[in-house]
């Protein structure tokens, strides 16, 4: 009798530590599948949509510059790479506006700030941001000027 208490007693101890290794096998695999889950959703992110630029020949500018000694001018023909259709809509769109902004930008030069390659880094810019304002929106990702007189 005493062998056989002695069996179900360690039978029960079995029985338990077995139950015990199942109850954290099975905690560890939740937590494990939760950490996981919640790191999928929180770096997953659907790949965003690349628009590829699209490029506006906005035309050629004739315009007096801001020379006061004498006068001078600058004819160009000026392109821009927007961002996608939707920009290329909006300068379209407001094509007048865009091209007075242009005028009016190229106004505000003199021939000897454009007489180097940073006048001309700061003549683009100034053209980009003339035509984003009147274009109501942020859609120039470049300035290509493809001619330039200056007399």
């Amino acid at each position: 009798m005493a062998a056989e208490a002695a069996a179900k007693g360690a039978a029960k101890k079995a029985g338990r530590g077995s139950r015990r290794g199942i109850l954290f096998a099975a905690l560890a695999l939740v937590i494990l599948a939760g950490g996981g889950g919640l790191a999928y959703a929180r770096f997953s992110h659907p790949a965003e949509k690349v628009v590829p630029p699209v490029t506006v020949q906005v035309g050629e500018f004739t315009t007096n510059l801001a020379d006061v000694e004498m006068r001078r001018i600058i004819q160009i023909d000026l392109t821009l790479s927007v961002a996608g259709p939707e920009g290329e809509a909006a300068v379209k769109d407001h094509l007048a506006a865009v091209q007075d902004a242009v005028n009016t930008t190229l106004h505000g030069f003199t021939a000897g700030e454009l007489g180097d390659a940073a006048g001309l880094e700061k003549l683009r810019q100034a053209l980009a941001q003339a035509v984003d304002e009147a274009a109501g929106a942020k859609v120039v990702l470049a300035v290509y000027l493809t001619r330039i007189v200056i007399q």
